[in-house]
């Protein structure tokens, strides 16, 4: 049985990866989880290498931490939160292709049938009603029925028709399921890698999560004030030089 959590050098814990035959798009983020980790344990010995330099002022040491950020740290986590950007892109495909079928609105006897059946739902009392579609896997018919139509139709809750509609996803699509349920659990896992490292160097290195964030690639202060303002950076800058003396 795997470990819930597993500790890095550093201290920090993080989910382990899925194992075992890890499908796409999860398997493409295994590289992402190990590097990001790696950069977690790795950091902690180059903050003290270069705490430990007698040849840089405390000013020396600290532009050379944030030289070493930019240049190697930073592109390995931009890089992990680009590949979870990609396998959740892909994910929400998946679950879109796995949408229950369409039913025929052309057959009138099916329709009416699945109207008989919702009526048949809704007279039967809450308890009867519950305990029919917690057992086992609910009758096609049933299922259509529910799906069609809104939940006061058939009486039955949000929750019970998000069921029914899970249970019917799983029958039609069993392999295609265990895909998102593997790619879930590898987001989750590189996300909190992604957190413990970035975490991790904000804390040796001094960062603020401002200078964290715009070193990975987000707009500066000041370029969020300015779009807030609506303001265009070209605009502001030319405003700027033709207003000196």
């Amino acid at each position: 049985m795997a470990e819930p959590f597993k500790l890095l050098k550093s201290g920090k814990f993080v989910k382990p990866f899925p194992s075992g035959g890890v499908p796409e798009p999860a398997a493409a983020l295994a590289p992402a989880y190990a590097s990001v980790n790696a950069l977690t344990d790795a950091a902690l010995d180059k903050v003290a290498a270069i705490n430990a330099d007698q040849n840089l002022s405390p000013v020396g040491r600290k532009s050379a931490l944030r030289d070493w950020f930019t240049r190697e740290a930073a592109p390995v986590i931009k890089r992990c939160r680009d590949a979870m950007a990609k396998a959740d892109s892909e994910l929400d495909a998946l679950r879109a292709s796995m949408a229950t079928s369409a039913i025929d609105k052309s057959d009138l006897a099916g329709a009416l049938l699945r109207q008989e059946t919702r009526s048949w739902l809704r007279t039967l009392e809450p308890a009867r009603r519950s305990a029919l579609l917690a057992v086992g896997p609910v009758d096609p018919l049933i299922s259509a029925a529910v799906a069609e139509a809104p939940i006061e139709l058939s009486g039955v809750t949000a929750n019970q028709k998000a069921s029914i509609e899970a249970q019917a996803i799983a029958l039609a699509h069993p392999d295609k399921v265990r895909v998102v349920q593997v790619t879930e659990e590898a987001i989750e896992a590189t996300a909190m890698a992604e957190r413990a490292a970035a975490g991790t160097l904000q804390d040796a290195i001094g960062l603020t999560r401002g200078e964290l964030d715009e070193a990975l690639g987000a707009p500066s202060r000041l370029e969020r004030i300015r779009a807030r303002l609506g303001e265009p950076e070209s605009a502001a800058v030319a405003g700027g030089v033709s207003g000196r003396k």
